[in-house]
């Protein structure tokens, strides 16, 4: 027997429901607390009973628990399945998330004996350390790839680094050298390249590639011709240095994409404890008993 609209709306179900979902901390939680209707099947019943029961004995026990920081991740792995490479901050979402599923799943696992039936819905909570490690292993917190995501980019970095100190080193001693030639002693980047401020009268005296002139026409900006190999070097490594976090944040997606099935049952999983731990904090927040 299904209840009527016309009685759910003159016992103000909607704002029970919109309440309800007002305590969950992830998006598929509360999608389900604002799709969930009255049962009229009685064993289905007493199971929600039950589950919210063992919810409230979870918030007595652990106060905090809860799934607050988890993020929307389905859509991410699903892209990421596809072949798509996800963004870094994007993959941290995907770590924080599977972080918190495994969290509150070891909560639920160590109070087993109190809680059976909430024990059953987290064990479909998936191990993810291997992704979540090479993840956080791969990425600061910040979103910044890391020196330490693969050996070969941690090699890059130092040999990008050693290559802009020569190049920055010798263009110094440059603009000592040429300081009647120069119009500022400093050096600046134009497209990318490292350039002197020189007299446009004077730039005979230091041979060199314009890459810009002032808008009066009083300054070029020329990169000094016995530091242009230096600076292709420089660029090639930074080339390098992109491609290979390109592959990285590749490699990542598609270890979290082949886990997407996996993921989608822990999502579901995460989404049913969220309900039912949102039922719990309603019936507490209300007044009411087990």
């Amino acid at each position: 027997m299904t209840i009527p609209a016309k009685t759910l709306t003159t016992l103000e179900y909607d704002k029970v429901i919109a309440r309800l979902a007002s305590y969950t901390h992830t998006a598929a939680g509360r999608a389900l607390a604002l799709a969930l209707t009255p049962s009229p099947d009685y064993r289905e019943v007493v199971s929600r009973q039950r589950l919210t029961a063992e919810a409230r004995r979870l918030l007595d026990m652990k106060p905090n628990t809860g799934l607050s920081g988890a993020k929307e991740i389905g859509t991410l792995v699903q892209q990421a399945a596809l072949g798509h490479a996800l963004e870094p901050q994007e993959l941290l979402d995907v770590q924080a998330t599977l972080d918190i599923s495994r969290t509150a799943h070891e909560t639920i696992d160590r109070l087993r004996a109190y809680l059976p039936f909430l024990a059953e819905t987290a064990d479909a909570i998936g191990d993810f350390r291997d992704l979540t490690t090479a993840i956080a292993r791969s990425i600061s917190p910040r979103g910044e790839i890391l020196d330490s995501a693969s050996p070969v980019l941690g090699r890059l970095r130092k040999e990008s680094r050693v290559a802009h100190d020569r190049l920055t080193a010798r263009l110094n001693q440059l603009l000592n050298s040429g300081r009647s030639a120069v119009q500022e002693p400093i050096v600046t980047l134009r497209d990318g390249r490292y350039v002197i401020p020189v007299k446009a009268e004077m730039r005979s005296q230091m041979p060199g590639i314009v890459h810009d002139v002032s808008s009066s026409g009083a300054t070029v900006f020329l990169e000094p011709l016995e530091t242009v190999e230096m600076g292709n070097k420089w660029r090639e490594l930074l080339a390098e240095e992109e491609r290979e976090i390109a592959r990285i944040l590749r490699d990542l997606s598609a270890r979290a994409g082949g886990s997407a099935p996996e993921i989608q049952e822990t999502i579901e999983a995460m989404a049913q404890i969220d309900l039912t731990l949102a039922k719990a904090r309603l019936g507490k927040a209300m007044g009411t008993d087990e």
